[in-house]
């Protein structure tokens, strides 16, 4: 989000503006449209999957809304609260108001793109923590095909408030080693 906005005197919400809504809007696409690129590149535009803009900017919306409640609330400094956070509100929302839909039944990511794409976001952002405290030159080890199932199982089909989908993050960092304290030392 846009480090240059600030809140109002009376710490109310403030709509971003136009100019910021469109930036995010086009970084969340470059993201879904890299992961398009690495699961499914055959894949067209409005042929074999559809993206609803309107979910779309209310994802980032409401993302934006959470980091003034912590902000607000928990005395988080605007817009900087920490990517573990950042990265499960956005993979929380986008599993919440499935932005994407492919319709090619032939492609590995019809049955669940919105959930494929949030389990991607969340694994790059703690592999970019990881890699911040091992080494460049360090990959983070993969998970198992049964694990990301499993977690993509459980992002479509269960329950998950904002919070839970936070600490689920939290925990996945910390089982590679990179929770809090990586993310402090910014």
């Amino acid at each position: 989000m846009s480090k240059n906005r600030i809140l109002g005197k009376d710490e109310r919400y403030v709509d971003l503006t136009v100019d910021e809504l469109r930036a995010e809007f086009d970084d969340v696409l470059g993201l879904w449209k890299d992961f398009v690129l690495k699961n499914d590149p055959s894949l067209k535009f409005e042929t074999d999957y559809f993206i609803q803009e309107r979910s779309l900017f209310e994802i980032i919306k409401r993302t934006d809304k959470r980091k003034v409640y912590y902000h607000v609330f928990h005395k988080i400094q605007y817009p900087e609260i920490n990517e573990i956070k950042e990265v499960g509100i956005i993979a929380y929302w986008i599993n919440t108001l499935k932005p994407f839909s492919v319709v090619n039944k032939n492609s590995p990511i019809y049955n669940s793109p919105n959930e494929r794409l949030a389990l991607t976001l969340i694994l790059g952002t703690i592999s970019s923590l990881y890699k911040k405290k091992y080494g460049t030159d360090k990959n983070m080890p993969n998970l198992t095909e049964d694990a990301e199932i499993n977690y993509i199982y459980y992002f479509k089909y269960c329950d998950v408030s904002r919070e839970s989908m936070i600490q689920f993050v939290e925990m996945l960092a910390s089982i590679y080693n990179v929770g809090m304290e990586v993310i402090n030392k910014k």
